[in-house]
């Protein structure tokens, strides 16, 4: 009889995570799906107390839920100014270490700028083209 209570409880503990989480994600909400057949990632289009619709493409892919092992929200990370102005900045510390370490005993302050500059657009450009999202999970078994 405990064993039972025991499975009835943890049975109701998971559809009310499912219910409170899953079920609340917004339609279009970027999603990826992960189950034991690997994962899929498209734009939720229903979710039902059974499985989960995604929109991939033009096509829409149902998951089974006691299928699904884990379910990731795509979320912004950090704007892309800030990724390219820490960028910037990195390649301003590597241009001067740069500098400093191949002009010996005659550093000029005025010769600094040639080599950080490269360095600073650089870094600006690779910190911008970073990705600026990560993944959030929402639902784990």
């Amino acid at each position: 009889m405990t064993s039972l209570l025991l499975v009835l409880a943890i049975t109701v503990q998971g559809a009310d995570r499912w219910a409170s989480t899953v079920m609340a994600l917004a339609p279009a909400t970027h999603v990826r799906v992960s189950s034991a057949a690997g994962a899929v990632e498209g734009d939720v289009e229903a979710i039902v107390i059974d499985h989960i619709a995604l929109r991939v493409g033009n096509n829409i892919a149902r998951v089974s839920r006691d299928r699904i092992v884990r379910i990731e929200e795509r979320t912004a990370n950090a704007s892309r100014w800030k990724r390219a102005g820490l960028g910037f900045v990195v390649g301003l510390g590597l241009g001067a270490a740069t500098y400093a370490l191949s002009c010996g005993h005659h550093c000029m302050a005025e010769e600094v700028v040639l080599y950080t500059g490269p360095g600073e657009l650089i870094g600006a450009v690779v910190g911008a083209a970073l990705p600026t999202t990560r993944w959030r999970t929402v639902y784990a078994k």
